[in-house]
């Protein structure tokens, strides 16, 4: 059976955590192509953009519809599983959305140097 919880909680609690005990891995985390720009919203704005919440949903439904359709789910899982994916999607819903940025010539990247997540001591 497929997931059914996001990954980006555990994604910003693995980067919770490696910030205390590995700073190294935290600061892969946040470099990441995959993971850094998910990061740094969280940790500076607290929020997700818009694009990235509109993949996001598009997958997760994507993902249950094909779940549900294929995977024999025994009748009594039925309400549980659908319970869970409507909590998932309520979270991904119930964030913040900042509007994704135009970028302007000669403009710099978001440096992932530059974070100071708002959980670091």
């Amino acid at each position: 059976m497929s997931p059914l919880v996001p990954t980006m909680p555990f994604v910003i609690l693995s980067s919770y955590f490696a910030l205390r005990s590995s700073p190294a891995f935290n600061d892969y985390l946040v470099r990441s192509k995959l993971f850094g720009t998910v990061l740094h919203d969280w940790y500076i704005l607290r929020a997700m953009h818009r694009s990235t919440k509109r993949n996001t949903l598009i997958f997760m439904a994507a993902v249950f519809i094909l779940t549900f359709a294929f995977v024999p789910i025994p009748p009594a899982s039925v309400p549980f599983a659908l319970a869970v994916s409507l909590f998932s999607f309520g979270f991904i819903l119930q964030l913040p959305v900042v509007e994704d940025p135009v970028p302007r010539a000669g403009e710099p990247t978001r440096s992932a140097a530059k974070l100071k997540p708002a959980f670091a001591g």
